[in-house]
């Protein structure tokens, strides 16, 4: 679900404005109805501050985050956070800053908010050393009404819509080399990495590995070199283990279209994957 434009202008206007809370006004100058809009601005931002919120403690469970989010492109982000987050180990929970939220404005099912906050988590390297990380959270953030409640169905992460940046590929790509079966199910485009999420089936009679470095991402006739991989993938991956996991490459901007994705492996053997991407996936709907 994409937001409605007027609540895109109305949040920009928003974000320029100072961040105060939401009060509420005089007793005596409420007008008729407006206890009733008092508690839907309430509740779209508690909404707002649940997602924010939840995403800093998602070291611990992902399960509070995916409740606080509506919409396929962002439950899609919460599964594969949680994929990612369980290989980790965190040095501490994860911190919310929040200096700005103000519900710009209410439509019948969407809302528009400015917002100012950052996500700070704390992971712990290999070394013992402590690796901070912080997502920025500006304007705008649109929640969608869900029932009683709302939830959040796009936010502004590190300077990009996460809408715009999240590709679910429905049927997801997959191809078959050498015993190895793997399947694309969704890239973000992220502005600190491109992030590709698989699943992969090893159906040699042999442990494989990725190889990182001979794994690239089609993208503009050119190929980028994998950068990192989430734990799950990290090691070697046994006979007839399936097994699910992201690569990351460099970032790419949202107006570039990935191609492809050809994974190397290692093992007694060399072998690489080739995945063809549908020419239309990454297609905006207007």
């Amino acid at each position: 679900m994409r937001p409605l434009p007027f609540l895109l202008g109305l949040a920009l206007v928003g974000s320029a404005c100072s961040g105060g809370g939401d009060g509420p006004g005089p007793p005596l100058a409420r007008a008729p109805g407006a206890a009733t809009a008092g508690l839907e601005t309430g509740a779209v931002r508690a909404a707002v501050v649940r997602f924010l919120r939840e995403y800093a403690g998602a070291e611990r469970s992902v399960g509070a985050l995916r409740r606080a989010v509506a919409g396929e492109e962002l439950r899609n982000w919460v599964y594969w956070l949680g994929v990612q987050n369980a290989g980790l180990r965190f040095a501490r929970p994860g911190r919310l800053m929040l200096r700005a939220l103000r519900v710009v404005e209410i439509g019948p099912d969407q809302a528009a908010v400015a917002v100012d906050a950052t996500v700070d988590v704390f992971v712990r390297a290999p070394n013992g050393r402590v690796v901070p990380s912080s997502r920025l959270f500006e304007s705008p953030v649109f929640a969608v009404r869900r029932g009683d409640s709302w939830a959040v169905v796009d936010a502004n992460r590190d300077g990009r819509s996460m809408l715009d940046a999240i590709t679910v590929l429905e049927p997801p790509p997959a191809a078959e080399e050498g015993g190895v079966r793997l399947a694309v199910d969704s890239v973000f485009r992220f502005s600190g990495s491109t992030v590709v999420n698989v699943r992969l089936r090893n159906g040699t009679g042999r442990d494989v590995r990725v190889d990182l470095p001979g794994t690239f991402l089609a993208v503009a006739d050119a190929g980028l070199p994998g950068s990192g991989v989430t734990a799950s993938l990290a090691g070697r991956i046994p006979p007839g283990a399936a097994v699910e996991g992201a690569l990351h490459f460099a970032p790419i901007p949202l107006d570039q279209v990935p191609e492809g994705l050809a994974l190397r492996l290692d093992g007694e053997r060399e072998l690489t994957v080739p995945v063809p991407f549908p020419p239309d996936a990454f297609l905006v709907e207007p």
